[in-house]
């Protein structure tokens, strides 16, 4: 109940002695708060306390609003809330692969002008193709083949591991970058990656990547001839040409396991087994 105390505009609340209420037992009108006699926002009522119910103009950061008060964000304003100015939230577009063979993403494709694709579902036959930089997620998938090589040059593809996933054919670039990035149990199984000779960069900052080709191929298993860096994560290649000649290879840290017996490498986070 409110009581008859004011102090300047504002209500006190009184609580029953002994008993404790959050604040989501108590309704607030929009514009109001709740603070103590020292116009601090509490989290929960205390007996034998006053509290006031006070007027102000919400002040935002994040959506949230000092006094506890969350925004409702009814309405955006190219991609902008319109009450509290944070960013609408990026929603990616799911594509389940189960029943489809044939993905194409980018501008006047299947699939395009999505704040990032999450490609989920297992089909063997599937061929997934990228026309335009993009943020992808591969979700506890397989599919044949992932091509990237029809994208403008020096496309970046930031492709994120969640679960187990496999490829059972190529990864194929042409100039464009692969951005590899995923916890430590998320895991990625393919033959190889081909950058067709051209200068194609593949960078591993998280998850394992397991490049097993036949040793016995003549086509490496990471072929990027841009260059490949290990930032994190692990990747394990089964070649004996893990790279082209003329490519760098550069480890900032995670760990490169190269299965081959004839392969030189120098670089401290190499192990070779």
């Amino acid at each position: 109940d409110f009581s008859d105390y004011k102090e300047e505009e504002d209500i006190s609340l009184y609580v029953e002695d002994g008993e404790l209420v959050t604040l989501s037992d108590v309704v607030v009108e929009d514009g109001y708060y709740i603070t103590d006699e020292n116009h601090n926002s509490v989290d929960a009522f205390e007996s034998e306390k006053i509290y006031l119910i006070t007027k102000h103009a919400h002040s935002f950061e994040n959506g949230k609003c000092s006094c506890g008060y969350e925004c409702p964000h009814e309405s955006y304003v190219n991609g902008i809330c319109e009450i509290c100015g944070t960013a609408e939230p990026v929603v990616p577009l799911t594509i389940d692969i189960t029943d489809k063979n044939y993905i194409d993403i980018g501008e006047g494709h299947n699939y395009y002008d999505k704040d990032g694709y999450i490609i989920t579902g297992r089909n063997t036959e599937a061929y997934i193709e990228v026309c335009e930089s993009a943020d992808l997620t591969f979700r506890d998938t397989e599919f044949k083949q992932f091509v990237v090589q029809y994208a403008p040059d020096d496309s970046v593809m930031n492709i994120t591991l969640e679960g187990t996933n496999e490829i059972n054919g190529y990864i194929v670039l042409g100039l464009q970058h692969l951005v590899f990035d995923g916890s430590d149990d998320a895991t990625l199984e393919l033959p190889y990656l081909s950058s067709g000779g051209r200068k194609g960069t593949v960078t591993v900052n998280g998850g394992k990547i397991n490049a097993a080709a036949e040793t016995t191929s003549d086509i490496p298993t990471i072929d990027c001839s841009g260059g490949f860096t290990l930032n994190g994560g692990e990747v394990t290649v089964s070649n004996n040409n893990y790279y082209v000649a003329d490519a760098p290879v550069t480890l900032n840290g995670g760990v490169l396991n190269i299965i081959s017996t004839s392969q030189d490498c120098e670089a401290i986070n190499c192990k070779i087994t």
